[in-house]
Formats: C-alpha cells, sequence, structure tokens
C-alpha cells in the first residue's frame, strides 16, 4: 500500500476536497462528520497496483511536448495582454481627454476602471481555482487574510490606471521599471534583507539610469500627475510585495501545496479584498464629489469603457501566475524584466510614437540592468546572510558607470557629430 498525506477540506456533506497537490487533486468521502470547511491531514491509501486517476486537464500538460508548447504560449499571452492593457488604458483616457477630463473625473475613473478589473480577476482566479483544484470557495475567504495588503494592491492599481489617465502607456511603463529599486528599499526599511546592498547597487543603477535616459529621450515633457502616479504605483506594489512574502511562505506551509496554486490563491484573493477597497472608495468619492457639485457623473467615464479596457488586467496578472508553472523563479523574474521592454516597445509602435538612438541604447541598458540584478539576486538568495565582496562590488560599480557615461555620451556624440558634418552642395544649374 502506497500512503500520500493530503491536505484536505470537508464540507457539510463529508466530502473531501484536496486544494494542493503537486500532482492534481483528488475527492474522497469519509465516514467521520467534522465541522464545516474544517482544515485538517488526513492519510489516504492507495493500492500500488491502482493507479491515481489525475484531472484530465493535469494529465495532457504533463505531455513534455505539450508543456512546452503551454509554456511558451503562456509567456507569449502574458506578454501580449500586459501590452494590451497599457494600449487600452492609452486609448481609454484619449477618449477621456477629448471628453474634457478633470482631474475629478479622472479619479473616479481610475476607482471604477480598477475594481472592474479586480472583480474580474477574482472572478477569473475563482473559476481556475474551482475548476481545476477543486477548490471550496467559502472555505478559501474563511482564511485569515490582511485586508490591508488589499488597500496596498487597490492602491496601486488605481495610481497606475491614473498614470495611464495622465501619460503614456510607454511612460508608465518606463517609470515602473523601478518597481525591483523601490522593493529593495522597502525590504532594507522593513528590516526583511539580510544581504549587502551594496552588491544591487551596480545593477540598480544601470536601472535607474536607463529609466531615466527613457523619459528625457521622449519629445515632449511628461505629465506630472502621471509621473507621480507612477512612482506612486511602484512604491506601493513593491510595498505589497514584500509584506507579502510572508504570507506566501506561510500559504505554502499551511497548504503544502504548488507554488502555482499557492500563487493563484493569493491573486484570487489579493484581487477579492482589493475589489472592495476600490469599490468602497469609488462610491466615497462619486457622492463626495457630487454633494460638492462636481461633474463626475457615471455616464461621463462609463461610456468610453471598453471590454478591452476590462479583460486585459485580469488576464496578465493570471498569466504571470501560471507562467510559474513552466519555468524557475529566476527565469520567471528574467521575463518579467523582459515584459516591461515588450511593453515599452509595444506602445512606441502601436501609437507611432517615434524613437531616437537615446530610446534605443536606454532600453538596451534597462535590459542588462534588469538581468543583471535578477542574476545578483540568484546570487544573494543562494548565499544567505552573505555579501559578495568589496572588491567584486567594486567592479561592478565601475563596470555600471562606465555603462552609463557611454549611455549619455554616445547621443550626445552623435548630435556633435551630426553639427560638424559639411552639408553637400547642390550644385545650381545655368
Amino acid at each position: 500500500m502506497d500512503s500520500q498525506l493530503l491536505d484536505l477540506y470537508t464540507n457539510e456533506n463529508a466530502t473531501l476536497f484536496l486544494v494542493h497537490s503537486n500532482l492534481g487533486f483528488w475527492s474522497a468521502t469519509s465516514d467521520e462528520g467534522r465541522s464545516a470547511h474544517d482544515s485538517f491531514t488526513v492519510q489516504l491509501n492507495f493500492p500500488a497496483s491502482r493507479p491515481i486517476v489525475l484531472h484530465p486537464a493535469i494529465e495532457f500538460m504533463a505531455i513534455p511536448p505539450v508543456r512546452v508548447f503551454l509554456g511558451l504560449l503562456n509567456i507569449f499571452v502574458w506578454y501580449a495582454a500586459n501590452g494590451m492593457n497599457g494600449v487600452a488604458m492609452q486609448q481609454y483616457a484619449g477618449n477621456l481627454r477629448d471628453a474634457n477630463m478633470s482631474l475629478p473625473l479622472a479619479v473616479v475613473a481610475a476607482l471604477s476602471v480598477t475594481y472592474m478589473q479586480l472583480v474580474a480577476g477574482a472572478l477569473l482566479g475563482f473559476f481556475i481555482l474551482r475548476v481545476f483544484y477543486a477548490v471550496n470557495l467559502g472555505a478559501l475567504l474563511e482564511r485569515p487574510w490582511s485586508h490591508w495588503m488589499g488597500f496596498l494592491h487597490a492602491a496601486g492599481s488605481v495610481f497606475t490606471n491614473a498614470g495611464f489617465l495622465y501619460g503614456s502607456a510607454s511612460l508608465v511603463q518606463v517609470i515602473k521599471l523601478l518597481e525591483p529599486f523601490q522593493t529593495l528599499l522597502w525590504g532594507r526599511l522593513l528590516g526583511s534583507e539580510d544581504t549587502n546592498s551594496l552588491q544591487y547597487i551596480a545593477s540598480m543603477s544601470l536601472v535607474v539610469g536607463g529609466a531615466i535616459s527613457l523619459v528625457r529621450s521622449r519629445p515632449n515633457p511628461p505629465h506630472p500627475v502621471a509621473v507621480l502616479s507612477a512612482i506612486l504605483s511602484g512604491c506601493t506594489l513593491s510595498l505589497r510585495n514584500v509584506l507579502q512574502r510572508g504570507q506566501v511562505v506561510a500559504a505554502e506551509s499551511y497548504d503544502g501545496g504548488s507554488i502555482v496554486q499557492t500563487s493563484v490563491v493569493q491573486f484570487t484573493l489579493l484581487s477579492f479584498y482589493a475589489s472592495m477597497w476600490a469599490v468602497a472608495l469609488a462610491a466615497l468619492l462619486h457622492g463626495l464629489f457630487g454633494i460638492l457639485g462636481l461633474d463626475v457623473s457615471v455616464s461621463a467615464w462609463y461610456e468610453h469603457i471598453q471590454p478591452s479596457t476590462i479583460f486585459w488586467h485580469p488576464l496578465y496578472n493570471m498569466t504571470s501566475v501560471t507562467t510559474l508553472a513552466f519555468c524557475s523563479a529566476l527565469t520567471h523574474s528574467l521575463l518579467n524584466a523582459g515584459k516591461r521592454i515588450a511593453s515599452i516597445i509595444l506602445a512606441i509602435v502601436w501609437f507611432r510614437e517615434g524613437y531616437s538612438l537615446d530610446t534605443v541604447t536606454g532600453l538596451v541598458v534597462v535590459s542588462i540592468g534588469g538581468c543583471w540584478y535578477t542574476l545578483d539576486r540568484k546570487k544573494g538568495n543562494g548565499t544567505k546572510h552573505k555579501s559578495a565582496p568589496l572588491q567584486e562590488s567594486l567592479v561592478k560599480i565601475i563596470a555600471a558607470v562606465a555603462i552609463l557615461v557611454l549611455l549619455y555620451i554616445l547621443p550626445l556624440a552623435a548630435t556633435i557629430f551630426d553639427s560638424m558634418s559639411i552639408p553637400v552642395e547642390t550644385p545650381v544649374e545655368g
């Protein structure tokens, strides 16, 4: 007899539902009744000659060629959905600006669009957990959960959408390149980082310097509200990520399941509780602005919403989570850095914003910095409580400074070269 310890939930009918397992899910019945939604551990004995029957979809996904294809497809959808979310939000913002968007209307619109996106994300998460993992949704919502985590997720999403309303999609993505740097700062401030931050200065300098170069390369100065909103979005979402690390570890020990299932649970609960915050704030401000006589009627922002305005947001968040099923955490971090670059390029091409040598070199430097930072983090996690030698850190910093000097010198040198070139005179006829 082969034995496996499985984490199960029971409902009022004494039916046991497996919540998390790397292999799939099972269901069984118990002769002993327990109170509804109690979590407990049960040992199920399966004869060695009788294989466990997996969910057909999970069996199909386990075939190596299918797994590779689905992994590549998932990454493509993740990148495309993230980029198209920025495109859809920029189109929505353009329609609002054409309708003489005021600041109160922009605030209400950002909140309202956000809660629609979050509700859609929660519904998508509940559907996946119920269909593929047979999760008891009532028991899921009874879990201990920090409502402040939902608030940070809602605030970060609102600030992101506010940035889209006042700036272009490429601008918001450029500023949000700073999120890893903000995450590192929050980790140091809250004491969750036990490694020497000096080893990350080089890679972070490339990311920050490249982002500044991309902002400077824009033909028109960015709107202050767009810049501030994107920075606040990065601050709140990076703080959420730092605080969420402890909850992910606790959830994994509580569920005993795979990182994908745990991540889907985290995403679903985040979306659910964040949507409650967004709905409450939208209703409060909508009523307050109405009392003050400001034009924030529902038709003023709702009539411009398209399905794409809501659809892409939960799709790219969910595909980001499910990508973890097909690659390592390090690969996912590298892909996440590449996602920003791909979104910037898509926005530039889609809206024909134009690009210069500054834009190209900035994107290259940011890409190098993002990959460098991810590899440094991986190395730091592998040698916990140990920091890189001072000499190694200084060499990295010198290399980063040299790259940044080239980043700012090359466009200047190209400009000087163009100004010094002798124009070819066209001979005058006659």
